[in-house]
C-alpha cells in the first residue's frame, strides 16, 4: 500500500527528474531563470520552482518534438505568458536571423495574452514590444533591435477553422492556452491536425478535472500534472452526502428514476431516444424542485430556460402514447410513479425545500460561513425568490447568520477573486453544500471545489450511487497522473524511472459514510391553517 510518506517520496524523485531534462543546464536558459533575466511585472509577480521547472519542460518538449499538456497548480496570469516566452526566446536562440522566417502560433480563448505579455520582460524590454506580432488580418512589425531576430508570432482565438490557420502559416511549434478547460469546442478537431502534421506543441490548462485532458490522452499527448505538487502535502478531502429520506414521496422518485435509466438503455432509434429525453426532462426538474411546486409554476414563466413542471408532464405523456412495446409500457410506468410525487408535492412542499431550510437554521460547522451551492443561476435565484417571498428572508439577513447561496459559476468565481460578496469571510474559509449531482461538462467548475477540506452534499437516496461514480472518477483522474508525469520525464530525459504503477496511490476524495437528513416536513394545509 501507499501511504502519504512513501507518496512523497515518490513524487519528490520525480520533480529531482526534471534536473536532467534536456536543455535546462544550458547557459542562456539558466541566465533567463536562475538569474532573473525573464520576469513578470504583474499583481502576482512572484516565480516560483513550478515556472522554472515548467519552463525546463516547455524546452525538452520542444527539443523532442513531443506534445506536451501542463496542467497547472493555479489561474495566476503569470504562468502562461512566461513558459511561452521561453518558448520564443529559445526558438530564437537555436535559428538565429533564419527565427524572423519563421512564423509560431498561439491559440487561445481571449486575447488577454497580450495584455500579460506586456508584462513579461526579458531585462528590461517588454515582451509584447519585441515580439513581430501577427492578428489574423493584420501584422504588426516591431523596431526593437532583438526583434529582428524574433519569429513571427500569430495569436488567434478559439477559431473555427483552426485547420485553415495552420496551412496558411505553417508554425514551427504551437502554443495552445486551453484555460480552465470550460470552453473546449476549439480544441476537440484541432487536436487531431496538430499531431497529423507533426507540428510540435505545447498546452497549458488550468484545471484537473477538465474533460478534454482525457481528449489529449487519447491523441497520445504528454501529461505533466502540477496539481500533484499540492495535492501531495494536503489531508483528503472529506465529502459527506447527506441522504434527504424522511418523505415517503421520495421513494416513487427512485422508482422512476431507475425505470427511466433501464429505458435508456432500450432506446435504439431517434425517436425512441427523444422519448426518452422527454421523460427525462420531466424527471430532472421534479428531482431538482427546491421551492414549492405552485411558487415554481408561478414563476417558471419569467426565467430563461425552464418550463412549468404540468407542460414537462404533458410533452412527456404525449411522447409515451406514441411509443409502444416494451419501451413504451417502462416508460409509462416511470409516467405514472412521476405522477404521484407531482401530485402529492402539490399538497405538499417538496423535501429539498424543507431540507435547505433546515439546513439554514443549523448548517453543518456554526463557526465558518456555510455556502448553499446550486447548480445553476436560475435554481438559486427561485430558491431565493421563495426565500423571501414565502419566508420572508432575504440574502442580506441570511449573510447576518454566515449564510451564504450561490450557484456553481458565481461560486467559482467567488473563489478565483472575482465579485466576491465585502462580507464573505476570506480566503475562502467556508463550508460548501452542494446540490444534486455534478453534469461532466462542468466538472471544470467543480476543481475550485476541491480546495476546501471538507465538502457536504445534499442528495436524494437514488442518486447516492451516482454521486459515487462521480467522485471515484475524479479519484481516477488525480491518482493516475502521478504514472503519467513519471513517464513524461522518462520519456523527455531518456533516463529511465521505476515505475509507479505498483504502488496503490492514496485517494484524494474521501468518501464518508452518508448521513440521514433528519427534519420535520411541512403541507401546504399547515401552513395555510397556520397563516
Amino acid at each position: 500500500m501507499f501511504d502519504h510518506s512513501t507518496e512523497q517520496i515518490v513524487w519528490e524523485q520525480t520533480r529531482s527528474a526534471l534536473h536532467y531534462l534536456p536543455r535546462s543546464q544550458e547557459p542562456f536558459f539558466r541566465n533567463l531563470w536562475e538569474e532573473r533575466r525573464l520576469r513578470f511585472e504583474g499583481t502576482q509577480n512572484s516565480v516560483d520552482q513550478i515556472d522554472h521547472d515548467s519552463a525546463k519542460l516547455v524546452c525538452a518538449a520542444l527539443s523532442k518534438r513531443k506534445p506536451l499538456l501542463l496542467v497547472l497548480p493555479d489561474e495566476s496570469p503569470r504562468r502562461m505568458p512566461l513558459l511561452f516566452a521561453t518558448g520564443v526566446v529559445m526558438h530564437m536562440l537555436d535559428h538565429h536571423f533564419k527565427a524572423s522566417e519563421h512564423h509560431l502560433i498561439y491559440f487561445g480563448q481571449s486575447a488577454a495574452i497580450k495584455s500579460y505579455l506586456s508584462q513579461t520582460f526579458i531585462r528590461d524590454q517588454n515582451l509584447a514590444g519585441v515580439v513581430n506580432q501577427v492578428t489574423i488580418g493584420r501584422t504588426r512589425q516591431q523596431t526593437a533591435e532583438i526583434a529582428e531576430q524574433m519569429p513571427h508570432v500569430v495569436f488567434s482565438y478559439a477559431p473555427p477553422q483552426a485547420e485553415t490557420v495552420l496551412r496558411r502559416f505553417k508554425p514551427k511549434w504551437v502554443f495552445l492556452d486551453c484555460g480552465n478547460g470550460e470552453k473546449d469546442h476549439w480544441l476537440k478537431p484541432l487536436l487531431p491536425k496538430l499531431i497529423a502534421c507533426n507540428i510540435p506543441s505545447i498546452a497549458c490548462i488550468q484545471n484537473p478535472l477538465a474533460p478534454i485532458i482525457d481528449t489529449f490522452k487519447q491523441q497520445g499527448w504528454e501529461i505533466f500534472d502540477w496539481t500533484l505538487d499540492t495535492t501531495m502535502a494536503a489531508q483528503p478531502i472529506q465529502c459527506t452526502l447527506h441522504l434527504v429520506t424522511n418523505d415517503t414521496t421520495i421513494f416513487h422518485l427512485g422508482q422512476a428514476s431507475y425505470s427511466l435509466y433501464q429505458a435508456s438503455q432500450q432506446a435504439m432509434t431517434r425517436f425512441q431516444r427523444d422519448v426518452v429525453g422527454a421523460v427525462g426532462n420531466y424527471l430532472r426538474t421534479l428531482e431538482q424542485l427546491a421551492v414549492p411546486l405552485s411558487f415554481y409554476e408561478a414563476e417558471s414563466s419569467n426565467h430563461w430556460g425552464i418550463h412549468s413542471v404540468a407542460r414537462l408532464q404533458d410533452a412527456a405523456q404525449r411522447f409515451v402514447e406514441e411509443c409502444g412495446g416494451e419501451l413504451g409500457r417502462k416508460l409509462q410506468f416511470t409516467l405514472t410513479e412521476l405522477k404521484t410525487l407531482h401530485n402529492q408535492w402539490a399538497e405538499s412542499y417538496p423535501p429539498l425545500w424543507d431540507a435547505l431550510r433546515h439546513l439554514i437554521i443549523d448548517p453543518p460547522d456554526v463557526n465558518k460561513a456555510t455556502v448553499l451551492i446550486f447548480p445553476n443561476r436560475t435554481q438559486k435565484q427561485l430558491f431565493t425568490f421563495g426565500l423571501l417571498a414565502l419566508d420572508n428572508i432575504a440574502d442580506h439577513e441570511l449573510a447576518d447568520l454566515n449564510i451564504w447561496i450561490t450557484d456553481l459559476k458565481q461560486a467559482a468565481n467567488w473563489k478565483r477573486g472575482i465579485d466576491p460578496p465585502y462580507n464573505l469571510p476570506q480566503p475562502c474559509d467556508w463550508v460548501p453544500v452542494l446540490l444534486g449531482t455534478p453534469a461532466q461538462y462542468r466538472y471544470p467548475l467543480y476543481a475550485h471545489l476541491l480546495e476546501h477540506p471538507t465538502i457536504h452534499i445534499l442528495l436524494y437516496p437514488h442518486q447516492q450511487p451516482l454521486m459515487a461514480w462521480h467522485i471515484d472518477r475524479w479519484n481516477q483522474r488525480l491518482s493516475a497522473r502521478i504514472s503519467a508525469s513519471r513517464n513524461v520525464l522518462a520519456t523527455l530525459s531518456s533516463r529511465p524511472l521505476a515505475s509507479a504503477e505498483r504502488y496503490t496511490v492514496r485517494k484524494r476524495i474521501l468518501l464518508n459514510e452518508e448521513t440521514e437528513l433528519a427534519f420535520e416536513r411541512t403541507s401546504i394545509s399547515s401552513v395555510s391553517t397556520t397563516l
